[in-house]
């Protein structure tokens, strides 16, 4: 099997270009190296099929991970370049230590981080710990004209045209007086007709909804000189919504938006005057170097290399650059939502997102992983407005969360009753069918987060193993959830009659297929639970409907 060490650089990226060209009918020369796929017109399923053809190219197996819609033509090549790097390609040890050690100095916890005062860590984690740098010129020039996103007359929104920005949007129009200007790429439908689609009718005359043309993966946002000076003079809140939320790419294709983007709006609000609100992840608190329980203190930083998917640590770099503008003057703010699930009044949710595709893939396999999950979820219309609820406190960092989490085997269960005949496996077991299945079917619903299910990591575990209980910090949100209920605020329950709502919503989106009740197993007389704790309510309530006569916990070695 041909080496990648042995193709040169320039071969090696002809055969890519090549590759990706043949993919999207364009010219090798017309294609832009830094340029994400997706602005290419490739979907997730043709990145899956990009990255066959590359494996034909190349003439190895490449990582599942290495193509996705936010990946370059430039990422591509130095990730594969990378696989087969040795040492002597590198950097010298002692240049990269002094570089490192000049370039972290301002940055809390830097030390921490790098593993060691004295030692510096793999090239990757240098390269993320270098993006947490803020640029010394971005600092605040003017006082926060606005305390709060609540009281700001005029509000740059980023992110409004997906799932979450959208309910945010709505949040916003109807909770406060403030103009939202969104922050929105032109495609072949210019980013004010994008904007009027996303409202229902009854909003769109005179709305206080404005939308200007620009891209979070282009330098200054793909903001024109006078579009950029136009809004440092009319904004006082930035709401960054906006992100790349993809669980399987690595943080190389997802830097450009994620923390890139969050770099130079801080610099537009510094010149604004403007309050900044970061909608972060709680997923930034998933590290399994971190200690056992993070609350709203907890700074990731510390910790990257205890992340083991690029989107957390894009958001924790992320976070660390609003941290260093906030210690520079900036009014900041930090929101951690856990994930977020649909709509809790519609249903309405994101079929690309990974709780949805999860429960489509194993309605489809018609088994499930046996893992040890709590499933922390808040529905996006909550989500929107706690953002504004909590704005404009003391606290800097908020942990939005459930405070009543499900367990993924309570959700196994329900899909059961439901009328879906899903049996739990054992992970090995379970992943080793769902190789099996994306390999004949490219469409299938896990396909595109095969790198998150599949690849393997420390201590030779896949990422949702590594994210079990047990293995990961656990994230604390009394402080917020505190907050939350003084300003009477709480999310609906995850109980039966949501997840009754959801899964109409899923039918009638063709997520999962109308359950067959004729032909499914019957339900057991017993149910055992590994680590599952008591039985919740959920599942008490739905014993009497399943037949099901009583839950059996086991122990850890039954």
């Amino acid at each position: 099997m041909t080496s990648l060490a042995a193709l040169d650089a320039d071969r090696l990226h002809d055969l890519v270009t090549a590759s990706v060209a043949a993919h999207v009918k364009l010219g090798p020369h017309e294609i832009d190296p830094d340029r994400p796929l997706s602005r290419l017109g490739l979907d997730s399923l043709r990145c899956i099929e990009l990255g066959l053809s590359i494996e034909r190219a190349v003439g190895r197996p490449v990582p599942t991970d290495l193509v996705t819609e936010y990946a370059t033509l430039r990422s591509v090549c130095a990730r594969l370049a990378a696989e087969d790097a040795t040492e002597d390609g590198r950097a010298p040890a002692a240049r990269a230590r002094r570089e490192v050690a000049e370039r972290y100095s301002g940055v809390p916890n830097a030390a921490a981080a790098l593993g060691c005062s004295c030692g510096v860590g793999p090239r990757e984690h240098q390269e993320k710990m270098a993006d947490a740098i803020l640029p010394p010129d971005i600092r605040p020039r003017r006082r926060a004209r606005a305390a709060s996103v609540r009281s700001a007359r005029c509000i740059l929104l980023t992110g409004a045209t997906g799932f979450v920005g959208r309910s945010i949007l709505r949040t916003l129009l109807r909770r406060t007086d403030a103009i939202v200007i969104c922050l929105v790429r032109s495609t072949t439908e210019p980013a004010a007709e994008r904007v009027a689609r996303l409202l229902p009718r009854s909003d769109r005359a005179g709305s206080r909804v404005e939308a200007v043309d620009g891209d979070l993966c282009e330098p200054s946002l793909g903001l024109s000189d006078a579009d950029w000076r136009g809004l440092a003079s009319r904004i006082d809140a930035v709401c960054h919504a906006g992100a790349a939320v993809n669980w399987a790419a690595p943080y190389a294709a997802l830097r450009t938006v994620n923390t890139i983007a969050t770099r130079e709006l801080l610099r537009l609000a510094s010149t604004a005057g403007a309050l900044f609100q970061f909608v972060s992840s709680l997923s930034v608190c998933y590290s399994t170097r971190g200690p056992r329980r993070g609350d709203e203190r907890f700074d990731p930083l510390p910790y990257l290399e205890g992340l083991h998917f690029g989107y957390a640590q894009s958001k924790a770099v992320a976070e660390a650059l609003v941290r260093q503008a906030r210690a520079r003057g900036l009014r900041a703010e930090i929101h951690r939502p856990a994930l977020v699930s649909g709509d809790s009044l519609t249903g309405a949710f994101n079929r690309d997102d990974l709780l949805a595709r999860l429960i489509a893939g194993c309605v489809r396999m018609r088994t499930a992983p046996d893992l040890d999950w709590r499933l922390d979820c808040v529905p996006v219309d909550f989500l929107a407005e706690a953002l504004l609820r909590l704005s404009g406190r003391r606290a800097f960092v908020s942990h939005i969360a459930h405070p009543h989490p499900r367990h993924w085997r309570e959700c196994v269960l329900w899909m059961r009753v439901y009328g879906y005949p899903i049996e739990l496996a054992p992970y090995a077991e379970w992943s080793r069918q769902l190789e099996r299945e994306c390999a004949a079917a490219p469409d299938h619903p896990l396909a595109p987060l095969r790198g998150f299910l599949l690849s393997r990591h420390a201590g030779g575990f896949t990422l949702p193993e590594l994210h079990e209980e047990a293995r990961r910090t656990q994230a604390d949100a009394s402080v917020t959830r505190a907050a939350l209920d003084r300003r009477h605020c709480s999310p609906p329950p995850l109980d039966a009659a949501l997840l009754d709502r959801y899964f109409r919503a899923f039918r009638a989106e063709g997520l999962v297929p109308a359950p067959d009740l004729s032909s499914a197993s019957a339900p057991p007389r017993e149910i055992r639970l590994r680590g599952l704790g008591s039985p919740g309510a959920l599942v008490r309530r739905m014993l009497p409907v399943a037949r099901v006569r009583r839950v059996t916990r086991l122990d850890e070695g039954q």
